[in-house]
């Protein structure tokens, strides 16, 4: 067994890494919210609100913070590939992590092979998410970040009590301007920090902290072209999402897993407050994370630090300690290293079809050249959805973007319709429309209610104003009447 553990340690990482880099070189994007964050991202550059009014005919804002939009927005001001560069910042994250983990490494007291297999056990765990460790969704973001805030905490004497806490403040602040609930995260941080150090006057590092997180918070909503107003609007629809007992079940019984793993690790006894503040946090998490289409991946930031604790507290066991620890250490990461195979099965898929993702995007930047005007990519069935992920290089080259699928779903589970201007502005019959070949026009069905996300009204509505003109090789071109 101990031989096949070091081999998953050492293989999933090294997997982790190498399919990170691969992703950043397929123009497929494998989630709708990815495609989202890049085609909004790519908006911004040019000069549009992150939030819309909720009346507005451009239905593509979401209820995410502004901070992973205004990142891909600055790498897409760097580097004229707009999905390349939306997909960066996320693969970035991953290696902030890594190094992190390396970082924390050396004050391990083990030989450099065990401090190597130390590292490995974060990426190991990472490979049951998919790609989530380096999508450039919010997790990600508040994964790099909480990590990093208990690296510095974990070097605190070093770096000044003070500016530990401005940093973590900071850190904080972001993750929130990510998904304003990411400062739960930070909460079992910050009692680990000051449990471990037990300094004196720790209300004035809170409060230093809870200051540099304020500006962390509020500075990125001073930037133009935002939409504050209309992010806390977006925000309260979103609460109208409900709760579904059957995600918080699954939610709790995987958090606990992770919790069992480093109460058996008898983290608790020397960091009692630290491990109870890791509960409750991931309760509320758990309830967070219930709502529909949301998940397990909401642990995402959790999972390395909850690792990493366990680790410390493995090397500060005796002999002892250890070989009772074993056993169970062993179990549980292969486990881990299972959930990761069946997981990554899905990732070695989508990376096996660049080739033929290259020429279909070829396909359609063909398209967007050679049609005249404005050019948007619409929405066929559920089966060549993950084909209208381009959008964002459309915008890059000065088209549209109309509708966005991830947010249309989100709004169809806050009970927000299609508004009239949408109908009016697909009346207007002001640009080309570009379908996936091979399904009807409009006929995806939301993931959240499996319901129709397009109704007879607008469906009507497109049928008036355009009619086909062409088949390309992966497209179908719809022209104004």
């Amino acid at each position: 067994m101990d031989f096949l553990l070091k081999g998953a340690l050492l293989i999933g990482c090294g997997w982790l890494l190498l399919t990170s880099l691969g992703y950043l070189f397929t123009p497929l994007i494998f989630d709708h919210a990815e495609a989202n964050i890049a085609s909004v991202g790519a908006l911004y550059g040019k000069g549009l609100e992150i939030y819309t009014e909720l009346s507005a005919p451009s239905r593509y804002s979401l209820l995410y913070g502004p901070w992973p939009y205004l990142v891909v927005a600055f790498f897409q001001s760097l580097i004229s590939n707009m999905i390349l560069a939306a997909k960066l910042p996320g693969v970035i994250n991953l290696f902030l992590l890594v190094g992190c983990t390396y970082i924390l490494s050396t004050k391990i007291k083990g030989s450099a092979f065990q401090k190597l297999l130390s590292i490995c056990v974060i990426p190991l765990a990472l490979l049951g998410y998919y790609n989530f460790s380096y999508w450039n969704r919010p997790d990600s973001y508040i994964m790099a970040n909480l990590f990093c805030a208990f690296t510095v905490v974990s070097f605190a004497p070093r770096i000044s009590f003070w500016g530990t806490s401005l940093l973590v403040g900071l850190l904080a602040g972001l993750a929130a301007n990510s998904k304003l609930h990411a400062c739960l995260y930070f909460v079992p941080v910050a009692v680990y920090f000051f449990e471990t150090y037990r300094f004196r006057r720790y209300w004035t590092k809170i409060l230093l902290a809870a200051i540099a997180f304020l500006c962390a918070l509020v500075m990125p909503f001073l930037l133009p072209n935002i939409g504050a107003e209309n992010y806390l609007l977006w925000l309260q629809m979103a609460s109208k999402h409900g709760l579904v007992l059957e995600i918080f079940l699954k939610n709790i019984s995987f958090v606990a897993s992770f919790l069992l793993f480093l109460y058996f690790s008898r983290f608790n006894e020397k960091f009692k407050l630290s491990f109870i503040a890791l509960c409750v946090v991931s309760f509320l998490v758990a309830v967070v994370a219930s709502k529909p289409g949301a998940g397990q991946h909401h642990f995402l930031p959790f999972v390395p630090l909850i690792l990493w604790l366990a680790i410390q507290q493995y090397f500060s066991m005796d002999s002892l300690g250890r070989s009772r620890f074993h056993l169970f250490a062993a179990a549980f990461l292969l486990t881990l290293a299972i959930n990761g195979v069946n997981r990554q099965k899905q990732i070695a898929k989508f990376l096996a079809q660049t080739s033929v993702r290259e020429r279909e995007f070829s396909d359609l930047l063909n398209l967007a050249t050679s049609l005249p005007g404005n050019v948007e990519l619409g929405f066929a069935g559920n089966k060549t959805y993950e084909s209208t992920f381009y959008k964002s290089a459309l915008i890059g080259r000065n088209k549209g973007m109309l509708l966005d699928g991830a947010a249309l779903m989100d709004m169809a589970a806050s009970g927000i319709s299609i508004p009239d201007s949408t109908i009016a502005e697909i009346k207007s019959c002001r640009s080309y429309f570009v379908f996936p070949k091979g399904e009807e026009p409009w006929s995806i069905l939301s993931f959240y209610t499996e319901k129709p996300l397009f109704d007879d009204q607008f469906k009507s509505a497109f049928k008036s104003a355009y009619v086909f003109e062409r088949n390309t090789e992966f497209f179908a071109v719809y022209k104004c009447r």
